[in-house]
């Protein structure tokens, strides 16, 4: 894919799901996807047999959909099972001055992300190769505004992962498709319940897929 085309797909699309990246962006999200194509020829990042088109639609554009969420660029991110960068990565890409942690457990794509943020020039950014399990600290607690997941695990599974998060000001974001209503329900048997603040639906604009973004909160007993 040329610039060009890369560039009026990621400007229309963020449009869709309410964020506008800026030229510097758009040149940014652009080297970061010439890495991953020139990666993936050798590393399991993404399907091989996926289209640029697609790649674009179903990766960058649906990670703009988050950026468009987080609001104040201050509060520090903690993308969970980051995988090649999605959304943690397109959201630093987005909003430089935002704090970003990624964790992931393999190794290969850890270096991947590791080159990606070095080729950009990217500050405040640090990549944990380590998973995030049940009461097991993750560092910086107290920290972290806003902590991701985009299809890594169960809802109610993430969120008993995100046992050392439960804080009032913290907010822990799903990113889901089309079936997350059937994992809402199985939320309420958590013996520790989380509330749901918010949800964003949305449909990416070249797949028309439908997605969804899952806000939860500490419970209101559990903030006393």
């Amino acid at each position: 894919m040329h610039y060009q085309a890369f560039s009026e797909q990621i400007t229309a699309g963020g449009a869709v799901v309410g964020c506008r990246p800026d030229a510097a962006v758009v040149e940014g999200l652009f080297g970061y996807f010439n890495e991953l194509r020139r990666w993936s020829a050798k590393v399991n990042l993404i399907s091989r047999e996926m289209a640029d088109e697609e790649l674009v639609d179903k990766h960058f554009v649906d990670s703009l959909a988050l950026a468009g969420v987080l609001g104040d660029p201050g509060a520090a991110l903690l993308d969970v099972g980051s995988g090649a960068g999605f959304p943690g990565l397109v959201c630093k890409i987005a909003e430089p001055q935002r704090s970003v942690r990624l964790m992931e457990p393999r190794l290969k794509r850890v270096s991947f992300l590791r080159q990606v943020i070095r080729s950009q020039g990217l500050r405040d950014i640090d990549v944990r190769a380590c998973r995030l399990e049940v009461g097991s600290p993750v560092g910086d607690e107290r920290g972290y505004r806003w902590v991701v997941s985009r299809a890594v695990t169960s809802i109610g599974d993430f969120l008993a992962r995100c046992s050392s998060l439960r804080r009032p000001d913290c907010r822990i974001v799903c990113m889901k498709g089309p079936r997350s209503d059937e994992e809402l329900a199985a939320v309420a048997t958590l013996p520790e319940p989380w509330s749901l603040e918010g949800r964003h639906d949305y449909r990416l604009p070249a797949s028309g897929a439908r997605r969804v973004l899952l806000v939860f909160r500490a419970a209101e007993k559990m903030d006393r």
